[in-house]
């Protein structure tokens, strides 16, 4: 299960710390409503950015908005998310705020899209209520610029880690086909050494053969030699009695 850093925002105190969080409790104590919650969490492995979960507590249960949100920052997930609590809010509840300084502030719907106002109603709206709704709809294209940055970014990070995955495999690939090829050459040697010896062996076998072949060879003409001798003898002998008698 991936590790994840977790935050909770549900309570007065806690928004007085975050970027315009004070503003955000002056309008829900002006309304008299209860204080939304975010729930916000952030992925430690994997997804680089934060994710959050709104909701905006109306007067009823169906006047309840949840919705979602994420940023590379925590800092930037709750800005965003004050000013869309902030925004819709003040778009559902405009007529409530006459005379309030969240009067003149941009509104959304409860899809955080910026309210469209028409042109002959906006001539009956004044200037910074006209100038702060224009604002709305250039926010709104930038945070929808922002997070298809983000998507092709994490599309990105999933790209280069799958790489770096089969980057992985191919070096315990590359490392297990050294360990076979260090295998494969110590054989190679080992099978080189008894093919030497084998040869030296055969060597000295044929050299055995030639001296055992030489003995027998002296052994036969030894024999030979001695056999001529004796004939020799014999004829002298027979040629002196010859003699004798004569």
């Amino acid at each position: 299960m991936p590790m994840m850093e977790h935050c909770d925002f549900s309570q007065a105190s806690h928004y007085e710390r975050v970027l315009f969080g004070t503003h955000l409790l002056r309008l829900v104590q002006t309304l008299r409503l209860r204080v939304p919650k975010i729930a916000a969490w952030h992925h430690l492995e994997g997804k680089s950015y934060w994710n959050v979960n709104i909701t905006i507590y109306g007067r009823s249960e169906m006047e309840t908005m949840i919705f979602f949100n994420t940023h590379p920052t925590l800092e930037g997930v709750m800005s965003d998310a004050v000013h869309g609590i902030i925004a819709r809010l003040c778009g559902r509840y405009h007529q409530e705020l006459g005379g309030t300084f969240f009067r003149d502030l941009g509104w959304q719907d409860i899809t955080g899209e910026p309210n469209r106002i028409k042109e002959d109603h906006k001539r009956r709206l004044n200037d910074m209520l006209n100038y702060n709704q224009d604002l709305e709809s250039y926010i709104k294209g930038l945070q929808l610029e922002h997070f298809e940055a983000l998507q092709k970014i994490e599309a990105m990070n999933e790209v280069r880690t799958l790489q770096e995955q089969k980057l992985g495999i191919m070096q315990e690939d590359l490392e297990k086909n050294k360990d076979e090829v260090q295998a494969q050459e110590i054989e190679i040697k080992k099978l080189q050494k008894e093919l030497w010896e084998e040869r030296a062996r055969n060597k000295r076998l044929k050299l055995e053969n030639r001296v055992l072949k030489g003995e027998e060879a002296e052994e036969d003409d030894f024999s030979v030699n001695s056999s001529d001798e004796s004939d020799n003898t014999s004829l002298n002998s027979i040629n002196l009695d010859v003699e004798s008698r004569t």
